[in-house]
Order: C-alpha cells, then structure tokens, then sequence
C-alpha cells in the first residue's frame, strides 16, 4: 500500500536493517505501543534470540551482536555532493572512539513524491565534534528516489 501514513517503508527499512523476510517484522506505524516502542521491541527480540543462539552454540561468530535503537536529531547543511550533519548537542556525546565509525540507520524526512513522510536505510559516518555525514543507501519504495533534499531530514 503507497498511501501516505499507510505503507509500510519502516517495516521495510528494518527488514532491510536486519536481513529479516519482510512478513517477519511489524507493520511498526499499525501497532497501538507506537512505532518507536515497536522497533525497541523487536530489536530486544531480535538481540534475545541471538544471545540464546550463542548459549545454544548456535550463534554466528564469537559473542552476540549487540543492538542498539536511539533516535537523533540532526540538522544539515551541504558541503560539495554530501550531506553534513550536525548531530543535536544532547546526543552528541562522542568519543575519540567513535570518529569514523559507521552506523547503520534509518533516515526520515518528506517523500519526494507528495507532501507527506517516507524513511529509507543510511550509513552515518561520526566524523567528530558533533559532526557526521549521512549517506542514503537504500528506499524501500519501488521508485527508489530516496528523500526530498529541499527539505530537513533526521532521525
């Protein structure tokens, strides 16, 4: 469904995120608890199975993958072809650690195809001092023409 505030790209990006079959993750925008706590709690889930996994010698590699859900403000400007972000001063807690590392996110902000909301996967990269550079990597939507640009994104 392609009907704005119906479809089903959150549950398509977290599908993406996690390499889940689509029909095996929450329509997160349908559930009464709401959209955030929805994805909080699949990815306890998510994290729960891995670590019995890992009891049961089942588990993939050495140790659990460990998952993480946070949303963050940010606020851009362009510089050249990229995006830069300026992460939000209450979430910008970065460490000398963290420069250069690479998340894996959901990115949210105005479909390109009317006035309305639409999420897609990006890599965020920390690049220090309250700084990261956003790339859009997948859209969920057939037409995968990502995010308005003229617009602020986030999340």
């Amino acid at each position: 469904d392609f009907t704005p505030s119906k479809g089903n790209a959150l549950q398509a990006c977290v599908a993406s995120i996690f390499g889940q079959p689509l029909n095996q993750v929450p329509n997160f925008i349908t559930l009464e608890c709401g959209y955030y706590k929805g994805i909080v709690d699949y990815v306890k889930q998510l994290q729960q199975e891995d670590q019995r996994q890992q009891q049961d010698g089942e588990g993939k590699g050495e140790g659990g993958v460990c998952y993480t859900v946070q949303k963050k403000a940010f606020q851009q400007r362009k510089e050249g072809d990229a995006i830069v972000n300026v992460v939000d001063v209450v979430d910008a807690a970065n460490s000398k650690d963290d420069v250069g590392e690479e998340k894996i996110c959901i990115i949210r902000g105005k479909s390109p195809r009317g006035d309305f909301g639409h999420v897609v996967v990006g890599r965020i990269r920390d690049e220090g001092i309250r700084t990261c550079t956003v790339q859009m990597v997948h859209d969920p939507h057939p037409d995968e023409t990502f995010l308005d640009m003229s617009e602020q994104f986030g999340w």
